[in-house]
C-alpha cells in the first residue's frame, strides 16, 4: 500500500523504532531487532481481534470440524438465465476421514503402550504420536482462537490434513497384516467415495452454472446460504 495512505498510517503504529530503522536499512537484524517486530506484530493482531465478532452465520466451531459446517458462498453471479455460485464447499465424505485418521491414532497410541508393557514389538519411530500431539496442539490453538475471534472452515485446513496423514500411516502399519485385509478394499470405497462428493460439488468450487436449486440441493448437510 502507497506509505501515505490511511491505512499505512494506521498500520505505522504498530512498528516501534528500532524494528522501522530495520526496515529502513539503517540498522541490522539484531535479537532486540527481532523482538520489536514481533511485538508489533502482536499488537496488531490483538487490536484487529478487538474488533472482530465472535459470531457469523458462515463461521465454523472447532467442535464441528469434522462435520465440515460452515461452507462459505463467497460470491454468485446471473445472467438473468443461469447462476453460477462460488463456494468454498467441503467433501462431506473426505471429512469424516481425517477424523477416523484422529481417532485411529489415539487406538494405535493406546494399543503401542499397552504392547511396549507386555513386551511385544510396537512401531519404533512413534511417527502416529507426534502427528497426533501435533494436531492436538493445532486444534488447541484453534479453541483458544475461537474465544476471540468467529472461525471459518479454512482454519482447520491443517488439522484436516494431518488426519489424512494419520490415516494413511495407519494403512500402511496394517496393509500386509491379519487385521489389514480389508484395509485395500476399503480404501478403494473410501476413494471412490470422495470422488464422488467432488463431482457433485465441483460446479460450486469452479463457479460453474448450476441454478438456485442445483445449489440448494448440494448444499445438504453443509448449511451453504444459496442467493438469487
Amino acid at each position: 500500500m502507497p506509505a501515505g495512505s490511511p491505512a499505512a498510517s494506521a498500520d505505522a503504529r504498530f512498528i516501534e523504532s528500532a524494528y522501522a530503522a530495520y526496515i529502513d536499512g539503517q540498522s541490522a537484524l539484531t535479537p532486540s531487532v527481532a523482538f520489536a517486530a514481533a511485538d508489533g506484530y502482536r499488537r496488531y493482531m490483538a487490536a484487529d481481534l478487538a474488533g472482530i465478532g465472535l459470531g457469523d452465520r458462515n463461521g465454523s466451531a472447532p467442535w464441528a470440524w469434522p462435520l465440515a459446517r460452515g461452507a462459505i458462498v463467497y460470491r454468485w453471479d446471473s445472467d438473468g438465465v443461469t447462476i453460477s455460485y462460488l463456494a468454498l464447499a467441503p467433501d462431506l465424505m473426505a471429512w469424516p476421514l481425517s477424523l477416523a485418521g484422529v481417532l485411529g491414532s489415539i487406538i494405535m497410541a493406546i494399543g503401542d503402550r499397552l504392547a511396549r508393557r507386555r513386551g511385544r514389538p510396537t512401531d519404533p519411530s512413534g511417527w502416529n504420536s507426534l502427528l497426533l500431539i501435533s494436531w492436538c496442539t493445532m486444534m488447541t490453538a484453534d479453541i483458544a482462537l475461537a474465544q476471540a475471534s468467529v472461525m471459518y472452515l479454512y482454519h482447520y485446513f491443517m488439522p484436516l490434513v494431518l488426519g489424512w496423514v494419520m490415516g494413511a500411516s495407519i494403512v500402511r502399519r496394517t496393509i500386509g497384516t491379519a487385521s489389514g485385509r480389508l484395509a485395500r478394499p476399503a480404501l478403494l470405497l473410501a476413494a471412490a467415495a470422495i470422488m464422488l462428493g467432488f463431482l457433485l460439488l465441483a460446479p460450486l468450487a469452479f463457479h460453474r452454472p448450476s441454478g438456485f436449486q442445483g445449489c440448494a440441493e448440494r448444499s445438504w448437510g453443509l448449511g451453504l446460504h444459496c442467493g438469487r
